[in-house]
């Protein structure tokens, strides 16, 4: 009986694959946070170095990555684009609006949540751009989302501070409330396993983050901390900024049990920004090809 080499070879480049992925260092995150007039970077250990400075607009701002790899930032009125080096460009140079907060869907297009400069305080809305720019209305009528994000499935939660409710828009713009009774919503997060954190800064007392199940149940899952930006790395750890715009923030993390450790300090007053992506050589091998030998077939 005779071996095709063809088949000999799809097995060898499947074996080869295998040993690739199984020898591949533990994965290991970096975590960017904007503080002052920079991008900060750090490596899993918490040692950083600056990414980006002299940024356009100024001033610190909310962060995102695409689903390129590329970091983006929310500053004022104007949303930059910035490079592997740091270099920074104008996605949108001037919203005439003012922004809050910015989140991708899988398809790349960006999320903004905004309100015009004559509305009310209760009369936002979420704009949505393409890959190239172009906007769109996705959602209006009083909203006031001041923190947004998208779970795997892209519908869009949003923060409503003024009815004190995290609300959810499903693809195409419907609209239902998934939490209510919350005062007063800050920044959100999902966890891979598809819980919602949301940080509450209440009127008084001490602040503290809440956990949603995917059913809207919540439950405490940490007291005694006021986060401006909320982000979990590939281990499902959670980040927070902690601080005032009157003090020195700190990072601050949780593991899975709620359990906290401080991972950065003396960073800037109104640090505000934080994201968070796998280091280049494991982001590229599972989403860039790493695992397409194994599916491949012969013609």
């Amino acid at each position: 009986m005779k071996t095709s080499s063809h088949s000999f070879c799809q097995v060898f480049a499947a074996v080869v694959v295998l040993v690739s992925l199984f020898s591949l260092p533990a994965q290991a995150d970096y975590i960017y946070v904007s503080s002052g007039d920079k991008i900060l970077k750090f490596d899993s250990s918490g040692n950083s170095t600056i990414f980006a400075s002299d940024i356009n607009g100024g001033g610190s701002g909310k962060l995102a990555f695409d689903k390129n790899g590329s970091l983006y930032m929310l500053t004022g009125n104007t949303i930059s684009k910035f490079d592997s080096n740091g270099q920074s460009s104008f996605f949108v140079s001037t919203l005439n609006m003012n922004a809050f907060d910015l989140a991708f869907d899988s398809s790349n297009n960006l999320y903004v949540s905004v309100d015009n400069l004559q509305m009310r305080y209760d009369e936002g809305m979420i704009v949505k751009y393409d890959s190239s720019g172009n906007m769109s209305t996705f959602a209006t009528g009083a909203l006031a989302a001041r923190s947004i994000t998208l779970d795997n499935s892209d519908n869009l939660y949003i923060s409503n501070t003024a009815k004190g409710t995290i609300e959810k828009f499903d693809i195409y713009g419907n609209r239902s409330t998934f939490a209510s009774g919350i005062y007063v919503l800050g920044p959100l997060a999902f966890h891979s396993a598809g819980n919602l954190f949301v940080s509450v800064w209440p009127t008084t007392g001490n602040g503290m983050i809440i956990k949603f199940d995917t059913s809207g149940n919540n439950s405490i899952f940490a007291s005694g901390i006021e986060a401006s930006s909320l982000a979990f790395d590939s281990s499902d750890n959670l980040y927070a900024i902690s601080g005032s715009t009157r003090e020195n923030s700190s990072i601050v993390k949780f593991d899975s049990n709620g359990n906290m450790s401080i991972f950065a300090t003396d960073l800037q007053a109104g640090a505000c920004g934080i994201a968070i992506i796998p280091e280049p050589a494991t982001l590229a091998f599972l989403s860039l090809g790493g695992l397409a030998l194994l599916g491949r077939k012969r013609k």
